[in-house]
């Protein structure tokens, strides 16, 4: 992967590093490319390739002449595949927020597993004796701590390029954290990971097929572009896929976090009806009842969007045209009612939120009035 050295001192709390922003792709134009586009996306052109790379796979098995796999980097959450690592960055399978293809952005990356639960714990414990410069937020703690030192006894390893990785699985509670700089060593930024990074030997095979699946996402929300990705991939290479989270799961975890996001809301309304408005100032009180009223809202609204997840959770058209294996079936059938579980938690706690916002209105009746 990319390094270089000196590297300037990481930026300072006040710009705290953010996570890198997706690349964008510019779209083919002109008459000729248009058509050209049409006619490599029909079904039938689509079919004979798929066709043809069938053959020449079996040619060259028979032939005993496939080519040599190669060293990756994966970021493996249990035993799924969330992104593979090249030099120069990665394809984000997929996610929450779309498949993405992030190579190529920075001169500079520094790859590291982390043992998580030691180096929050190694947070807390700055934050609480008022060492930690500032860092409130976890990552950015990690970052410039990672940026301006190699040594923490949290950092499990930092990591070579794949071909010097040892190949195995990464210890429990280990998760894969970038750190990124420009090619004059500015820092720029950071990425953890959901999983741990592993070495593996992957066939080319299954590379060029990642590298077709994430040319083929299109516009739209991110579960469409999901769906993309993981149908091309499907045709592809469909064992390769089958180590993917399905779109459907990955609506499954929206609908989760719309949940959490209703009790977070709920949990808020709590605590503003717990305090005694004789004991702030009304400006204070009168800001309370804006929260109140925002978390109020908020629960009504993660409603809302895990409806939309669940509906997402049960849309298999993208597949219809293709013979998914039996597993990926019962996969799909399991997270749509995991997101319908979700959706149905988080509008249970509308009316409560709604009670509880009444309750702080009565209560604070007076400096309601003034807001």
């Amino acid at each position: 992967m990319k390094t270089a050295r000196p590297r300037q001192p990481a930026i300072a709390p006040d710009h705290a590093a953010q996570p890198i922003q997706a690349h964008s792709r510019a779209p083919a134009s002109g008459t000729l490319a248009a058509l050209q586009l049409t006619a490599d996306q029909s079904p039938a052109v689509s079919a004979l390739q798929t066709l043809q790379r069938r053959a020449s796979a079996v040619i060259q098995r028979e032939g005993e002449d496939l080519p040599a796999p190669v060293p990756a980097i994966l970021s493996m959450d249990g035993d799924k595949i969330g992104s593979v690592y090249f030099d120069d960055g990665r394809i984000r399978t997929t996610h929450v927020a779309g498949p993405e293809d992030e190579r190529g952005g920075h001169g500079m990356i520094e790859r590291y597993n982390i043992d998580i639960a030691l180096a929050e714990a190694t947070h807390a414990a700055e934050v609480k004796a008022g060492t930690h410069d500032g860092l409130d937020d976890f990552n950015e703690w990690a970052s410039v701590r990672l940026w301006n030192s190699d040594t923490h006894p949290w950092v499990i390893a930092k990591l070579p390029n794949a071909e010097d990785m040892v190949a195995g699985p990464a210890p429990a509670g280990t998760i894969l954290f970038e750190n990124f700089g420009s090619a004059d060593g500015a820092y720029e930024g950071y990425h953890p990971s959901r999983g741990a990074a592993v070495k593996e030997m992957m066939a080319p095979s299954d590379i060029a097929a990642l590298e077709v699946a994430i040319a083929a996402v299109g516009d739209g929300n991110a579960s469409k572009k999901n769906r993309d990705f993981f149908k091309k991939l499907l045709e592809e290479s469909p064992e390769l896929a089958a180590r993917m989270r399905l779109p459907e799961e990955i609506d499954a975890q929206e609908a989760e976090w719309c949940h959490e996001d209703a009790q977070e809301g709920v949990r808020v309304l709590d605590i503003v009806l717990g305090i005694d408005a004789t004991t702030i100032s009304p400006d204070e009180d009168a800001d309370n009842v804006g929260y109140a009223r925002r978390a109020s809202q908020a629960v009504v609204n993660a409603g809302v969007e895990a409806t939309v997840a669940v509906t997402h959770a049960r849309d298999k058209s993208y597949r219809s045209d293709i013979q998914a294996a039996a597993g990926i079936e019962i996969r799909a059938a399991n997270a749509a009612a995991r997101a319908a579980k979700s959706e149905e938690n988080a509008k249970a706690l509308i009316p409560t939120a709604r009670q509880k916002l009444a309750a702080i209105l009565e209560a604070r009746r007076p400096a309601v009035t003034t807001v």
